[in-house]
């Protein structure tokens, strides 16, 4: 679990009190079910998409203490959530999608327009 600024401005404190309530109260420690251990680490790369975890190889990003704990309890249900945000996000866009440049730019009077793969004159 990601415990640097931007992830811990955006909500981590109440990631790391599920890991605590659902995992173990301390990291390094195997949980009941020998399933889950967790660890605080230092930036997992995804600041744009914080608080977030990574459990192997796969990001979990956008997290609340809710969608955290959907995200456990799918691997304990062997059904786990699809890595990347959890919320309405295509990876770090906008939520909710593009909201600058989204309409193709005017091309001036004095610029002269030529086809893909060409060079002007």
């Amino acid at each position: 679990m990601c415990g640097t600024t931007p992830c811990r401005l955006r909500g981590a404190d109440a990631l790391f009190d599920v890991c605590a309530r659902k995992i173990h109260p301390e990291p390094f420690h195997i949980s009941a079910d020998g399933n889950y251990s967790w660890e605080e680490v230092e930036c997992l790369g995804a600041c744009v998409n914080a608080p977030m975890v990574l459990i192997w190889n796969d990001t979990y990003e956008d997290l609340t203490a809710e969608s955290f704990e959907k995200v456990l309890d799918g691997f304990t249900n062997g059904k786990p959530a699809k890595p990347g945000p959890q919320v309405d996000r295509h990876f770090s866009a906008p939520i909710g999608g593009p909201t600058t440049l989204t309409e193709k730019a005017a091309t001036p009077a004095n610029v002269r327009e030529t086809p893909a793969g060409q060079a002007s004159t």
